[in-house]
């Protein structure tokens, strides 16, 4: 866990940015859903969370991230009802 300084002061800083393209992958602990991870923090996302790219890029507006990369969007799994 981040101190508030350390945290303010990464947030602070415009030379971050995540290097790739961001890929869905299989939540092994909540199936079936899909979840992707990088190395970063925020609070202040009002994006819904039905828009996982609109989250990403507030996201990355917001903590001032800049990414080299594309967002992929998750899949969409048919659910057996």
């Amino acid at each position: 866990m981040l101190s508030q300084e350390k945290f303010e002061n990464l947030i602070l800083d415009p030379n971050k940015f995540v290097e790739g393209d961001i890929i869905w992958d299989k939540n092994k602990r909540n199936p079936p859903a899909f979840e992707f991870r990088v190395k970063i923090v925020s609070d202040d996302i009002t994006a819904l969370a039905n828009d996982p790219i609109g989250v990403w890029e507030q996201f990355c507006l917001e903590s001032k991230i800049t990414h080299n990369g594309i967002m992929h969007r998750p899949q969409v799994l048919a659910l057996d009802l």
